[in-house]
């Protein structure tokens, strides 16, 4: 019994080293592709973008000048209508409470 796999343990040890070897030097080749087929897909490239002409500078928009038309005083009323708004809910609630309070006692 122990003899059956001791007989195919050395015969799985050498094709998983083949598997691996076989792996690593196709690995490389393609890991290395042709410099000549660089080169020239470089060149056509290049020779395709040349066929455009020389290319014009790009400008970024100007942004527009700053204006002080700003609306400030619609904003600062709509911001102290909000505030008494606020302040009056606030002390309402609190009456409120206060009423509750007395009430329950």
């Amino acid at each position: 019994m122990f003899t059956a796999r001791r007989a195919n343990h050395p015969a799985i040890v050498c094709a998983l080293a083949c598997a691996l070897l076989a792996s690593a030097t196709s690995g490389t080749a393609a890991a290395r592709p042709n410099q000549h087929t660089h080169a020239s897909a470089a060149l056509a490239q290049e020779r395709y973008y040349s066929s455009y002409g020389e290319p014009t500078p790009l400008i970024a928009p100007q942004p527009p000048a700053p204006s002080d038309d700003t609306p400030r005083l619609p904003i600062a009323l709509a911001i102290a209508a909000a505030l008494a708004i606020a302040a009056a809910s606030a002390s309402q609630l609190r009456i409120r409470h206060r009423r509750t309070a007395r009430i329950r006692t």
